[in-house]
């Protein structure tokens, strides 16, 4: 979804409206097969997407300060699963304080994305 955004390197030139012409298309072809889907990545576009997508999904959003980005998806009462991963240092305890509160379900994952992960308490 985020393949417009610079350093992406597609070969072609992609812009914005693409991505959000993409995103839409592709809501409506889950939601016409009785599909749910979440948004990932390109947090650029969540104020167009929020009211056509079910949820989010983010990565690292903590440690790299953008969970703010996708806070339309809990306003509407839709889920934001947030995976922060072990290999970043992330504080998690602070993950889950600030995550919580706001409608955000975090977890702690390793980047191998094995079995193991640790839940807020």
């Amino acid at each position: 979804m985020d393949s417009f955004e610079a350093g992406s390197a597609t070969g072609f030139p992609l812009t914005t409206a693409d991505g959000l012409d993409y995103a839409r298309w592709l809501a409506a072809q889950a939601h016409a097969r009785g599909l749910a889907l979440a948004q990932k990545n390109a947090a650029s576009l969540t104020a167009d997407l929020a009211g056509l997508y079910d949820g989010a999904l983010t990565e690292d959003c903590f440690q790299d300060g953008w969970c703010a980005e996708v806070l339309a998806y809990p306003a509407a009462g839709k889920p934001v699963f947030m995976a922060e991963y072990t290999d970043t240092g992330v504080d998690f305890a602070a993950a889950c304080a600030w995550g919580q509160p706001r409608g955000f379900s975090p977890i702690l994952k390793d980047r191998a994305l094995t079995s193991s992960f640790q839940a807020c308490p």
